[in-house]
């Protein structure tokens, strides 16, 4: 076939939308595929002896809801012939979860309520309305629910009804660290692992957890922290990440030989103007290639006449 110009100019042309297409989909394909898949941590959640720490942000219209959660599942084979049942076990979950929880938010809804200085009696209703801790038992496991229906309710609880929204981005950008190269731009958010250390905000509960157990020859418990939330295209160091229809949830399996590390969140943005400015290049450079062929076949064209 003669490559005339007509031809010569459309192969230039798929050519060129190729590299497009390449220079958009590969990297976000690539640099967003990497979620950890041990589906093994999740299965752990309803046949092992497992608590599971969860804090999870539900995309809803305009508005967001937050819930914060504890899970333990008992193992029942574990109790055989041993001085503790099942609900004997619960019990103690549950009491410790009512304390933990409900008591909390009675005791948060009542402050409200008396800050008449603070809030007018619209808002009040709104912040009591906004938050709520529910304890509830499975056949083998216990569960509390704490709910915020707004990000500012959550941090009046967590931080006191005397809490100011800081409108600075300090705080949000203290632990994110970003680096970039030729090509790629990373992004990466620390996560806190909550049962590390003394920096872990349930350091000392994990302990609490740890000796029930032990004390009471249940065998070891099964530590998991997980984070959810929408934005699918964070990928982090999570042993497992599973994606729902509007979520995409975190776990990380937390031991004695993780407690000192690091979790984190990672988003990766193309550099774009490296990314096209090479397009470009390799464009041009297959048009020269092309060029020289079609030089090639015309001489050779014109030698055979």
């Amino acid at each position: 076939m003669q490559l005339n110009k007509k031809n010569f100019a459309l192969i230039n042309f798929i050519i060129f939308v190729a590299l497009i297409l390449v220079v958009v989909v590969i990297p976000n394909t690539i640099i967003n595929s990497k979620n950890g898949d041990d589906k093994s941590v999740v299965n752990k959640i309803n046949n092992e002896n497992t608590f599971v720490s969860s804090h999870i942000v539900y995309p809803d219209g305009s508005n967001i809801k937050i819930e914060d959660s504890f899970y333990v599942n008992f193992d029942e084979s574990k109790f055989e012939n041993m001085g503790i049942t099942v609900e004997e076990a619960k019990k103690v979950f549950v009491t410790d979860f009512n304390i933990r929880f409900t008591l909390k938010v009675a005791k948060f809804k009542s402050d409200v309520e008396k800050a008449t200085d603070k809030f007018s009696a619209e808002e009040i209703a709104t912040i009591k309305n906004g938050v709520n801790a529910v304890v509830t038992e499975g056949e083998h496991s216990v569960e509390a629910n704490l709910t915020f229906n707004s990000v500012y309710v959550m941090n009046l609880y967590v931080n006191g009804i005397n809490y100011e929204p800081d409108d600075s981005n300090e705080s949000n950008s203290s632990n994110v660290e970003t680096s970039k190269n030729l090509f790629i731009i990373k992004q990466q958010l620390a996560v806190s692992n909550l049962f590390k250390g003394e920096d872990g905000n349930l350091s000392s509960y994990y302990d609490t957890v740890r000796n029930f157990f032990v004390s009471n020859n249940l065998g070891t418990v099964n530590f998991i922290q997980m984070l959810g939330n929408e934005y699918t295209q964070y990928y982090s160091n999570a042993d497992y990440v599973e994606l729902t229809p509007n979520l995409k949830l975190h776990y990380w399996n937390v031991d004695e030989t993780n407690l000192s590390e690091e979790f984190y969140f990672v988003k990766y943005y193309q550099n774009a103007v490296s990314w096209y400015v090479l397009a470009i290049l390799v464009t041009l450079l297959l048009i020269g290639v092309l060029f020289l062929i079609k030089k090639f076949v015309s001489k050779k064209h014109a030698n055979n006449n």
